[in-house]
């Protein structure tokens, strides 16, 4: 029973920042951050969610200031999705061609079948799945 309400918690905070992502730059941010995990499958080390939201980005405006505004707040709408127990972003070993591991930020979905229900038939997503399978 408990899980039930973590989820409608969650789903209730999605549903807010959708609400609000219009108007408001920092919970666009935190929605294309979550778009990004969908798209990735509900993990993603943060140089990928980095290429997949310049991605969503670039397919969705060519203003360089939106962008630019966009990536301002992307720190402080990762921290958001952490502190409302969304997503989780640990440090982690991360293997390179260099043959020594790096250490890089893991950003993992708590829920990723609430990322789905929120996100899997977004405008944007299907956008950006559909531009990059060319």
């Amino acid at each position: 029973m408990r899980s039930v309400v973590r989820l409608d918690t969650i789903d209730d905070t999605i549903k807010q920042l959708l609400s609000k992502e219009r108007h408001d730059d920092f919970s666009r941010a935190s929605c294309d951050v979550l778009r990004a995990l969908t798209i990735l499958g509900g993990r993603a080390w943060h140089s990928d969610l980095n290429d997949t939201l310049m991605g969503l980005w670039s397919i969705r405006t060519s203003e360089m200031q939106q962008t630019t505004s966009l990536r301002r707040h992307l720190d402080d709408a990762i921290r958001f999705l952490n502190e409302k127990q969304i997503i989780v972003s640990e440090k982690k070993q991360r293997a390179d061609l260099s043959g020594s591991p790096v250490e890089e930020l893991l950003h993992s979905s708590k829920e990723y079948i609430g990322l789905l229900r929120n996100f899997g038939g977004d405008r944007e997503v299907l956008k950006y799945t559909r531009e990059t399978s060319r």
